[in-house]
């Protein structure tokens, strides 16, 4: 999978595989970026108190050659950000605080929602889109799941679905979720949404789908968390959740932008079917 040209990006999706001493140079990097382009190795291992082996592996870690290159993309990935709103360096500052007014908590989070869906474009690759979505064309049945609050998201994504195609398939109902799953075939695809990656609640969707061959779709935050090794195909979404935002709606945000490209793609590709389908379920439920 390739990674992001934005070093912020790459920073952002490698977190849950940095270690301790690597988190220390991220941390340092987001907060220090201009400051970083005119040190040397040595120079920035002892400003984040690590040992200059420290910040070569984590260039590696950011699928980075070495030092030199790091800086390069950070180079260009500062002008990117001063000069546009692609990207916050500190999103610290965009904390939201008890004296904050009605006005500010309403900017901080519309800013919060918009930057979610401007790095996840950022995170896109043609390719993989044009990969899933052919998945998705080829498949006999399309499941979504998601676990905890990235349920409602799989269900939002069924009901775009269902309108055009009888392919998808979601229930609200674990035990009828599950059953229905257990049959899948290898000519299935499953999409699962998970912003950690982890697989807490997966273990039996994955098996399913392991042991029938099924195609997996994964979108997350993290390109190297546990769930994405058992995927066929990663979709990076760009939302960041702090300590105290469980359920952050800027996740089912960038997490639905990308379902609806998918769905754009997949009704584009059938458009002669998904425009009569389209009409008979708008029919169907009077809208």
């Amino acid at each position: 999978m390739a990674m992001p040209n934005n070093i912020f990006s790459r920073i952002n999706i490698s977190e849950s595989v940095f270690t301790s001493s690597e988190k220390k140079v991220a941390d340092y990097v987001k907060n220090n970026p201009q400051k970083i382009l005119k040190v040397s190795i040595s120079e920035l291992a002892a400003l984040c108190g690590v040992s200059d082996s420290t910040i070569f592996r984590f260039c590696r870690t950011l699928r980075l050659k070495g030092y030199q290159e790091f800086k390069t993309i950070l180079a260009q990935s500062v002008g990117l950000s001063t000069n546009s709103n692609e990207f916050q360096i500190n999103v610290k500052n965009k904390k939201i605080s008890k004296s904050d007014s009605i006005e500010s908590v309403c900017l901080k989070l519309q800013q919060a929602d918009l930057d979610a869906i401007e790095e996840t474009r950022h995170l896109l690759n043609p390719v993989e889109i044009d990969h899933t979505v052919k998945l998705l064309l080829e498949a006999e049945n399309i499941y979504f799941y998601g676990y905890g609050i990235t349920s409602i998201t799989a269900l939002q994504a069924y009901s775009k679905f269902q309108r055009v195609t009888t392919k998808a398939f979601y229930s609200t109902d674990s035990s009828i979720l599950h059953m229905r799953m257990s049959l899948m075939s290898s000519k299935d695809v499953v999409v699962i949404l998970s912003y950690s990656g982890q697989l807490n609640g997966m273990e039996e969707v994955l098996q399913y789908a392991t042991e029938a061959a099924s195609k997996i779709i994964c979108i997350t935050r993290f390109m190297d968390s546990p769930l994405t090794k058992y995927a066929d195909v990663v979709l990076l979404c760009g939302a960041d959740e702090g300590p105290f935002q469980a359920g952050s709606l800027s996740i089912t945000i960038a997490q639905l932008y990308l379902i609806d490209i998918l769905y754009t793609e997949f009704f584009k590709r059938t458009y002669d079917v998904s425009q009569k389908n389209t009409k008979k379920t708008n029919r169907a439920i009077n809208i």
